[in-house]
């Protein structure tokens, strides 16, 4: 039996938001006042952060009374789903993802933007949403470092304040080299000099099998122009 480890303390120095200078028309040519402003707390999720989605993650795969089950393939994404579904009710989200055994809405996968998982505001309509997702997830299961740097490339398309990737490192690659490729396809393609969102990447290191979720995972974090990590 694998020992439950309890929470790591987080450092409590993460920004919450980011304040952007824009320009304000007031109306008539010419009539421009430059100031701050901050996002609009709901839109932007100012109470939602990474680290938060973080520790519902860990907690309801620990809650889960299959957690120690062997799953793979298929059955692997649909568990991941039950428990994304479990860290939307606890944040006031509705998750809207493949459901196999549900009508369809916009798009015959059930996905919307092509995107595995869009955590919703439960103030927002799931049929015809109007607000930015709180959340974007990919959960990547190939061990393909180029796929899953395409998954990376899809969640940095869409505007989102926090971003995840979930993957998984390949029998030829290490989780530090798959982290070094996926940073330095970051900084190639300047995919984040512009974007005020969190972005968390998680690598599932396969040797840590009979570890428990919390040591299973490499986490990682970008800041400074670089994936730094806070779990491992």
């Amino acid at each position: 039996m694998r020992k439950r480890v309890p929470p790591d303390p987080f450092p409590k120095s993460v920004p919450q938001y980011c304040s952007r200078n824009i320009a304000v028309f007031f109306g008539g040519v010419g009539r421009v006042k430059v100031g701050t402003i901050f996002p609009n707390k709901r839109q932007w999720g100012r109470e939602m952060t990474s680290r938060i989605w973080l520790e519902r993650f860990f907690e309801k795969f620990e809650d889960d009374p299959d957690k120690y089950e062997g799953f793979f393939g298929g059955a692997w994404t649909d568990k991941v789903g039950e428990i994304m579904d479990k860290i939307g009710d606890n944040l006031n989200c509705n998750v809207v993802r493949r459901r196999p055994s549900e009508t369809k809405r916009h798009d015959e996968s059930g996905e919307y933007l092509g995107l595995d998982f869009v955590f919703l505001d439960k103030s927002d309509s799931v049929d015809w949403p109007s607000m930015l997702p709180r959340i974007i997830i990919e959960h990547e299961n190939k061990r393909d470092k180029n796929y899953i740097a395409y998954c990376l490339w899809k969640l940095m398309c869409v505007k989102s304040p926090v971003k995840i990737l979930i993957c998984y490192q390949g029998k030829d690659v290490t989780a530090e080299e798959l982290k070094r490729h996926l940073e330095e396809f970051l900084l190639r393609g300047n995919l984040m000099d512009t974007s005020s969102c969190e972005l968390m990447v998680l690598i599932g290191v396969d040797s840590r099998e009979e570890s428990t979720w919390r040591e299973y995972y490499d986490v990682y974090e970008y800041a400074g122009r670089s994936l730094r990590k806070i779990i491992s």
